[in-house]
Parts: structure tokens; sequence; C-alpha cells
């Protein structure tokens, strides 16, 4: 059983993005993507465009094309974006362990007060990762997946 995205265009400029009309319109990538949120990502997605007009074989193309771009483009977003994440994490945990270093040797002076801010700190940084990485991320990753199943979908036109 495929996912089924259905799509009712009544005027061809639903199509197109009123500012550039090489892009497909936000409002229709939208519409898709919010479709598409809850569907299950075992099987493929399928997109079935029904118009009240007709379109040339050079348009069929073209829209496919658009709404293919549409949603790569996300996908690379949200891959810089998981790239800028990941130096952030991998900073944190520098900075944690680097704080808890510190604090361990301030104690050695008998400065107790400081020694326990840096390892607070410390942990955390630390922790700030954990909870990134365990709970925060698994709705960039389902995100990301749907975004390639809708880049990678079955497009058709009735």
């Amino acid at each position: 059983m495929k996912n089924e995205i259905n799509i009712t265009i009544d005027d061809k400029d639903d199509f197109y993005n009123k500012f550039d009309n090489t892009k497909i319109s936000d409002d229709l990538g939208s519409y898709i993507h919010s479709q598409s949120l809850g569907m299950p990502l075992k099987n493929n997605f399928a997109i079935n465009i029904k118009t009240s007009f007709e379109l040339s074989p050079k348009e069929i193309n073209d829209i496919t094309d658009m709404i293919r771009q549409y949603f790569g483009l996300q996908v690379q977003e949200t891959l810089i974006y998981n790239k800028f994440d990941n130096l952030k994490r991998i900073f944190l945990s520098i900075l944690g362990i680097i704080l808890i270093f510190i604090s361990h040797f301030v104690q050695i002076k008998n400065e107790f007060l400081i020694s326990e801010v840096f390892l607070i700190v410390g942990w955390g940084a630390i922790w700030e990762v954990f909870d990134n990485v365990l709970l925060s991320n698994n709705k960039q990753k389902y995100n990301l997946k749907l975004l390639k199943k809708l880049v990678k979908s079955k497009i058709s036109f009735m």
C-alpha cells in the first residue's frame, strides 16, 4: 500500500511561486509536506495531482522537477543545520570536559565554591549534548527521512 497525497488544482497559477515562476508556490509545498506528516515511512509516497485544465508534457516535467527541487532544498537545509549542530555538540563536549578538569584542579587549592561552579557548568554542558542527541535529535531525523521520501515520491498528473 502506498502513501498517497491527492491534490486538486483549479488554477495553473497555484503551481507557481508568485515571485519566481521557476519554483512551486510555498502554499503547495507546505500542503504536500503537511499531508505527508504521520504517514509511515516504510512505504513509498505518491503525489497525485488532478487539474481542471490541460498541461503540456513540458509543463508536467517542469512541475515535477520543481516539486523535487523544493523538497531537495529542504533536505540540503536540514543537512547544513545538522552539520552546525554537530559542531555545537563537539564544542560543548570539549568545554564541559575542560571545565570539569578545571574544577578538579581548583578543588586541590581548596577553592570549594569556584570548583563547584566549574563542575556544575561542565556537567551542564555535557548534559546539553546528551539531551540533544538522545531526545531532541529524533524529530530532525524523522523530518529528514520524510523530506527524502518526498523527493523520491512518484508524481502523477490526472
